[in-house]
């Protein structure tokens, strides 16, 4: 089993498009947080003027009230009915200022901080805060993966239901991610869509749920399991134990976010089998 293993685990890739520690800033990031950090004296026309000539500046500005560049657009559509900030920046510097002063206090949090004298302490404080962030936000690339499964199975028109759970034999039933074309009694199509960046024991609990799958299924239903991300790398005597499931024809696929291609392949060869397509 170890070659074809190995061949699966190198079909993995992280969930989230960049690693949380790795940003790189442009040019045009840098030259603004240069001018910042020259900047002797911070008030709303310093950095009204600040977001004119540099609009990049802005998502680092809104850090010091706690605001993510995605909370960030979501305040700006909420408060101006923008989805972006350039713009307003270039057009509007100080209507942007202004409203987010007046209801996050910005230019009072960058003035405190732009004045601080920070320690390794400090940027270690900071560092854990953001993670902690960030972890609530990795919540989050499961789901990434779910809607791309969905994608393809709304790609061939036919009913389905997510998050759901299916009838198989025994009378029992278990949880799924999808049923097609439906869940309960009607499932003729299962599948477990299992992502992860980050590890723990939620792993073991996926492993758990896919070999549910496998135990209840009937004969004549399909099962499907769709994994991916950097967390089961770190997991892999789990992730094994769903690969032993594919190698046993205990479930009748095992794909990865590159494979879904052959995903999409093979949902289709069941559909025709089953006569669900239209």
């Amino acid at each position: 089993m170890s070659a074809e293993f190995d061949e699966f685990l190198s079909k993995f890739s992280r969930l989230r498009d960049q690693p949380a520690n790795s940003a790189r800033l442009s040019d045009a990031e840098r030259k603004a947080l240069d001018i910042l950090k020259a900047t002797a004296t911070i008030d709303a026309a310093a950095l009204t003027d600040l977001i004119e000539r540099h609009p990049h500046a802005m998502p680092f500005l809104v850090s010091c009230v706690g605001l993510s560049q995605e909370q960030l657009k979501g305040e700006l559509k909420r408060l101006l009915g923008v989805g972006g900030w350039v713009k307003i920046a270039r057009r509007e510097p100080k209507r942007l200022i202004q409203t987010l002063d007046l209801e996050f206090g910005l230019v009072e949090a960058v003035s405190r901080q732009h004045q601080h004298s920070w320690s390794f302490v400090d940027v270690l404080v900071e560092r854990r805060v953001w993670s902690q962030h960030r972890a609530t936000a990795s919540q989050n690339t499961g789901r990434q993966l779910e809607d791309l499964v969905e994608e393809i199975i709304k790609s061939f028109d036919v009913p389905y239901k997510m998050r759901t759970r299916f009838d198989g034999r025994g009378n029992e039933d278990a949880p799924c991610d999808f049923a097609i074309p439906a869940g309960g009694r009607n499932a003729q199509i299962v599948g477990a869509i299992k992502g992860f960046d980050s590890t723990g024991s939620k792993l073991t609990d996926a492993v758990t749920e896919v070999t549910k799958v496998a135990e209840v299924r009937l004969p004549g239903q399909y099962v499907y399991a769709v994994v991916d991300g950097i967390g089961w790398l770190r997991r892999q005597a789990d992730l094994k134990r769903i690969f032993e499931l594919y190698e046993q024809r205990r479930i009748d696929g095992l794909y990865t976010k590159r494979l879904l291609d052959s995903f999409k392949a093979d949902l289709s060869d069941a559909l025709r089998r089953l006569n669900l397509l239209k």
